[in-house]
């Protein structure tokens, strides 16, 4: 979660984070979830999450994780609270098929 993006939010947005971990069923990582004050930090996390870990990013708002989405989803799910969605894992696969679906293809 993103301080410059929840502000005075924080503990709100960490208490739905929790109880969207405990509806779908995920184990957290720990009991403190990660706050970041930006996105400035996002390259160091990526880089030494444990990939055999990790299946999920759970994120208060699509603007968490803005310009990030796309490689968090190369490797992970990454789950919103508001909206609730998941922005489901894209593997080699799943972009071969959706190039090759667009029209004129």
């Amino acid at each position: 979660m993103r301080r410059d993006c929840s502000g005075d939010e924080v503990a709100t947005h960490q208490r739905e984070l929790r109880a969207l971990a405990e509806e779908q069923q995920f184990l957290l990582a720990s009991e403190d979830m990660l706050v970041v004050d930006s996105d400035r930090e996002f390259p160091l996390l990526m880089a030494t999450l444990p990939l055999n870990e990790v299946n999920a990013i759970l994120v208060p708002h699509l603007r968490h994780v803005i310009g990030w989405l796309d490689l968090m989803r190369s490797k992970f799910e990454v789950w919103t609270v508001h909206p609730l969605r998941c922005w489901a894992q894209k593997t080699a696969s799943s972009e071969s098929q959706s190039l090759s679906s667009e029209p004129g293809r």
